[in-house]
């Protein structure tokens, strides 16, 4: 049977159903409705379950295979990140040397400055050293290098309290069973409500 097929008779079979009972007979009958739409329900789940399975057969397999096809190209891009950062750090490293250089001999001059009288705006002001770009612009788009702050706890007990958050779960399983044994738990009770199932339709 085709979808269509299927659409058409899951429509014509609604469009029957009455849902008002107002008399026995009118139960009796809504029962045998309700026997036919578990019916249909399972013939519609007959037809779009081995798609539904195909498909997730079929996603589950695409997803396998992005897995495989991404791993060697995520490694290498970790490992070419790791390569920058540590490059980048290293020249960071070297810059901050240097501007603490160029401002200690700019310190010493405007020492000497003061020490001989000279006004300290004739001072030669120290070299700004160039620092690393936080862009770079390729062909394939722009990289862009940012400081990211991630907190780390290396000693949870050290924590104080103030920091800290007490989580109670309601155990419903043996709240139900006192409550069932005739205890009364105040904030919980059990409700009983009526269901209907079906048995052998088909």
């Amino acid at each position: 049977m085709e979808l269509q097929e299927v659409e058409q008779e899951v429509q014509r079979f609604t469009e029957q159903v009455s849902v008002t009972i107002a008399s026995h007979d009118e139960e009796v009958a809504a029962t045998e409705i309700l026997a036919s739409i578990l019916a249909k329900k399972k013939k519609v789940d007959e037809f779009c379950d081995p798609g539904i399975e195909k498909a997730k057969a079929t996603l589950d397999e695409l997803k396998e295979k992005k897995t495989l096809l991404l791993a060697p190209i995520i490694g290498k891009e970790q490992d070419l990140k790791r390569n920058l950062i540590a490059w980048r750090m290293a020249e960071e490293a070297k810059a901050k040397k240097a501007q603490d250089k160029a401002n200690a001999e700019y310190q010493k001059r405007l020492d000497k400055a003061v020490e001989k009288g000279k006004p300290v705006e004739a001072v030669k002001p120290a070299v700004l050293v160039q620092t690393q770009a936080k862009t770079t612009k390729t062909e394939a788009g722009a990289i862009i290098y940012r400081d990211v702050k991630k907190l780390v706890i290396f000693d949870e007990a050290a924590i104080p309290l103030e920091y800290k958050k007490t989580t109670y779960t309601v155990l419903k399983p043996l709240v139900k069973a006192a409550i069932e044994s005739g205890k009364i738990v105040p904030g919980a009770r059990i409700d009983v409500t009526k269901e209907i199932a079906g048995r052998g339709i088909g």
